[in-house]
């Protein structure tokens, strides 16, 4: 930041608002009218990169054009060399986290004046320039002398459009507090749509409720997971002063699949005013075929809190769903009863087909088995199973032999173990998932998988156990705190010291400087350089990722053989990469 060249326009440096991983945010005195401002500068490292600086430039713009009186004005915008902020309007009342912080939860009334507020703010920004905000929580939203709330930040806003790609500008990451991400946001999906902030929008009523920040008692990736996969006890359970008609609302805001929250901002300002004049809102009639974050429970007087939607088989719980970096699968349902009769149908009939499939190669193959020599009558029927091998051999004394169900029985037996393996077709999908360094998709495709084999659950559980580069960095640094470590930083080796690690940042000293460095902008070659030998299987699968995404498939196969259920499927990851990378080479 050049403190300098900022002073240079007239500004002059009060206090520091907040920190995101793209901009920071100041108060600031223009000393040229007198007034106080806030500064939203980008960082030094995202200022280093062209399509952040035009992003940030082309949003700014975007927010300046608009006027609402929840939003915080952009009155100008500075872009000067590496040096580009924007000059908002100062909102000089406490922030949510404030307000919550000295007052405890908020009177429904209040609550529903907030909501009130920041969806109209949500549904122009949508209507008029089809921005999505994606970073909804308490620190953001701050109120004026006048008592109205203003959203007064933009860092994470991004305009959708027909070939929108949000992991262009995130580069796969998962951006934002993680308590009020959407299900789809803590999957890093690559198209997100405005029910992304409905979502966040349901979180922040919750955290004005209660207290308390959705799944805030668990560390970052938990929350990630909780989002995905948990439930909280409705809000009114846990304030009596509560109408259940709010944690309805709630519950249809905060729907796991977007496609069941509401379809537009207009529909919740509907409900809003409906629910303040007690008139019967759209959310009083729930959809409770499909999961919510907040349980369908409006009558029993209970406090239990997550409670998982899936349950699922796993040795431990483990805290690695951050790293899900899911580029190539998108979730999107039709809401409507006629598709869902339509997809109802074609698993019926997919599963009379497949029916017939079996019954044809139970009768083509398993009773057509061919049968040893005849043995003297006096001789029972014997299935000769050898040690290592699949073969059998059955003697049969005749055609009315009572043996011979023991042999259809033994034939059947033998059909299980085979369809207790990992079906061919799944596990080229999930090796193709992992060579494009995406656990993500390879969890959803094996949750979403029809097949069944014996590891199934064993495997889903080894494949969200699988740690971020990040994470793996993180601890290397970590197990490294105090000690000389080498950073390659433009091309030339120097000699940094981790201090500490914290919210993916880590303090390093180098040369008797203090220096912040994001470990997510690392690249690949610093990332390998800097993690520990595995630990575990999953730390072994983690580190064969990256490798396959430096695109070294010789160092990736060494750690393929040892990727314990998911060794097939890394094997062929392996293969995979290769293959591709011979193609690109040769064009």
């Amino acid at each position: 930041m050049n403190i300098d060249l900022i002073e240079q326009h007239g500004f002059k440096l009060l206090d520091l608002i907040e920190e995101t991983s793209r901009v920071i945010i100041w108060k600031a005195v223009q000393t040229t009218l007198d007034r106080s401002v806030f500064l939203v500068i980008l960082k030094e490292e995202a200022a280093a990169d062209p399509l952040e600086v035009k992003y940030f430039l082309q949003i700014a713009q975007q927010f300046a054009k608009l006027k609402n009186d929840s939003l915080a004005a952009v009155f100008d915008i500075i872009s000067e060399n590496d040096s580009h902020y924007a000059i908002m309007e100062y909102v000089d009342g406490q922030n949510l986290d404030e307000l919550l912080e000295s007052h405890g939860p908020l009177e429904f009334e209040h609550i529903m004046q907030v909501a009130l507020s920041v969806t109209g703010c949500l549904q122009q920004l949508w209507n008029n320039s089809r921005i999505i905000h994606r970073n909804l929580k308490g620190s953001t939203i701050r109120y004026d002398s006048r008592g109205i709330a203003k959203i007064t930040d933009f860092s994470l806003a991004v305009i959708s459009s027909k070939d929108f790609d949000s992991s262009i500008i995130d580069k796969g990451h998962i951006l934002g507090s993680p308590s009020f991400l959407s299900p789809e946001q803590s999957r890093a999906d690559e198209t997100i749509a405005p029910q992304s902030d409905m979502y966040a929008l349901g979180a922040l009523l919750y955290y004005l409720a209660t207290g308390k920040a959705p799944f805030s008692e668990h560390n970052g990736s938990e929350i990630l997971n909780a989002h995905l996969l948990s439930q909280l006890s409705p809000p009114h359970l846990k304030n009596a002063k509560l109408p259940a008609i709010f944690s309805k609302l709630l519950h249809k805001l905060m729907m796991k699949d977007p496609a069941y929250r509401y379809k537009n901002w207009e529909e919740i300002q509907h409900d809003l005013h409906s629910i303040i004049a007690h008139r019967e809102p759209v959310c009083l009639h729930l959809n409770l075929k499909h999961a919510s974050t907040i349980k369908p429970d409006f009558t029993e007087k209970i406090t239990a809190d997550e409670q998982p939607v899936y349950k699922i088989k796993t040795k431990k719980r483990n805290e690695y769903l951050s790293s899900m970096q899911d580029k190539h699968v998108s979730h999107h349902h039709e809401a409507d009863k006629k598709s869902q009769q339509l997809k109802t149908q074609l698993i019926c009939w997919a599963g009379l087909a497949l029916w017939f499939v079996a019954l044809f190669w139970f009768r083509a193959v398993i009773q057509t088995t061919p049968v040893a020599q005849q043995k003297p009558d006096n001789q029972s029927n014997s299935v000769i199973d050898s040690p290592g091998s699949q073969e059998h051999t059955t003697s049969q004394a005749g055609p009315t032999s009572p043996n011979s169900s023991n042999s259809a029985k033994s034939s059947t037996k033998i059909n299980k173990k085979i369809s207790q393996k990992m079906p061919t077709e799944l596990m080229q999908t999930l090796a193709k998932a992992l060579a494009n360094n995406s656990p993500a998709s390879a969890i959803n495709t094996l949750r979403n998988a029809t097949e069944d084999f014996s590891e199934k659950n064993e495997v889903l559980a080894l494949l969200i156990e699988i740690p971020s580069s990040d994470q793996l960095v993180t601890q290397h640094l970590l197990n490294n705190t105090g000690k000389s470590l080498v950073m390659n930083f433009k091309g030339k080796p120097r000699k940094v010291i981790p201090k500490g690690v914290k919210n993916n940042i880590v303090q390093l000293e180098a040369k008797g400087r203090s220096i912040d460095l994001n470990i997510s902008k690392l690249n690949i070659e610093q990332k390998i350089n800097w993690i520990n030998p595995p630990a575990n299987t999953a730390e072994n699968i983690a580190t064969l990722l990256l490798y396959l995404q430096k695109g070294d498939t010789k160092q990736a196969r060494k750690y393929a053989d040892k990727c314990g259920l998911l060794t097939e499927v890394a094997i062929e990851a392996v293969e995979i990469k290769t293959t591709v990378n011979n193609l690109v080479q040769e064009f």
